[in-house]
């Protein structure tokens, strides 16, 4: 378990929760002081781009972060296991995660983000300590690396956390929470923060150590130590920088599908049972696609590429709107210049662009309206 935890932490960044000021008086005047101390409300909030590498002071582990904040960034995280190089990604895009190991084929995207963010978050998100749904207590004064600290609990969706903060410098020091590693199993957890440095008029912590109880201990023990050896702040990133397996076939498919596409059959049980028809159209706007008769919408929803690979891809058409809303279609599609076919269903997805007598599926073929 231990081993497995080790593995886990190389993404562990520990960003702070949001949580409401209003519920006790002395919140708002400590946390105007820590924005403050970590550069500013203003400059907190600005866009930056640039990249971070780090190290363990006393592991092999090294890490390096590319980002373009608040919407991206990605972390290449390098081990060495058992005398063997592994090697981890995870890439963030708006709000959404995706991981992979070296030599993957496909990028896995992460339904628990837990604790991932990137490094710089670990400051930045200060601004954001004052949203709602989150109870705040101000505790009692303590000591943390040696100095005074004032102490804020935080309670959100039944998780608890203590953040610390430098009575001196008002700079964060230290959090306290529960952490889940891996399914099932939940760890008290403490992070320190020191060797704060500017960057880009930020101040920033360049060594984060982390701590934790494993199961039937009373003691602390340490977890990993963590020391950022440089940042820069860039202008412009490298081209692909944010490139995942597989997602970069999927996004330059999703671009093709974008636009305006007129009706040219629907089969079912392997006969058409609709030809060309102009007035049902398909659109398709990012991830979003509407279906509409005689400019009426009929169905709408998400459209998901699972898989841009080879001569025929997949993609879910999600219904958010009309009927059978709430389902999800599962698709094979094939596009050839400007005509896309693709067969769906509901159980399973199909192998093959025709349909079968009684396999309940359909398949729909559209041509481009260039015109729109």
């Amino acid at each position: 378990m231990r081993r497995r935890i080790s593995c886990v932490v190389s993404i562990l960044l520990v960003i702070p929760t949001l949580f409401s000021c209003k519920d006790h008086p002395g919140s708002r005047s400590i946390l105007d002081k820590a924005i403050s101390a970590h550069g500013g409300k203003k400059n907190l909030g600005n866009p930056r781009k640039g990249i971070l590498k780090g190290k363990g002071v006393k592991e092999d582990f090294t890490s390096e972060e590319i980002f373009d904040l608040p919407n991206q960034w990605k972390r290449t995280n390098a081990t060495l296991i058992d005398g063997k190089k592994s090697v981890g990604f995870v890439v963030m895009r708006d709000g959404r995660a995706w991981e992979w190991q070296q030599g993957d084929d496909r990028a896995r995207e992460m339904k628990d983000k837990g604790e991932v963010g990137p490094y710089i978050g670990i400051v930045t998100a200060l601004l954001e300590l004052c949203e709602e749904n989150t109870k705040l207590s101000v505790l009692e004064e303590t000591k943390v690396l040696g100095g005074p600290a004032v102490r804020l609990r935080t309670k959100r969706n039944g998780k608890r956390r203590d953040y610390y903060f430098d009575k001196r410098t008002d700079l964060m020091v230290q959090v306290d929470f529960r952490w889940q590693p891996v399914p099932g199993k939940e760890f008290d957890t403490r992070t320190e923060f020191r060797n704060y440095k500017e960057v880009d008029g930020l101040q920033l912590p360049h060594r984060q150590t982390t701590y934790i109880k494993l199961d039937g201990s009373e003691d602390y023990e340490l977890l990993s130590d963590y020391l950022i050896t440089e940042v820069n702040i860039l202008e412009k990133l490298p081209e692909g920088a944010f490139d995942m397996p597989g997602h970069a076939d999927a996004e330059r498919q999703l671009k093709k599908l974008q636009g305006t596409w007129f009706h040219l059959s629907r089969e079912v049980d392997a006969k058409e049972i609709v030809g060309e028809d102009k007035d049902i159209v398909l659109t398709v706007a990012g991830e979003n696609w509407r279906l509409a008769y005689e400019g009426k919408e009929m169905q709408s929803g998400t459209l998901k590429i699972i898989d841009a690979r080879g001569p025929q891809g997949k993609f879910d058409l999600i219904v958010n709107k009309g009927p059978d809303k709430g389902t999800t279609v599962l698709c094979l599609y094939q596009m050839e210049d400007d005509v896309l076919k693709y067969c769906g269903n509901v159980k399973t997805r199909p192998t093959s662009l025709q349909t079968k007598p009684g396999d309940r599926s359909y398949c729909s073929t559209f041509k481009k309206d260039r015109g729109k």
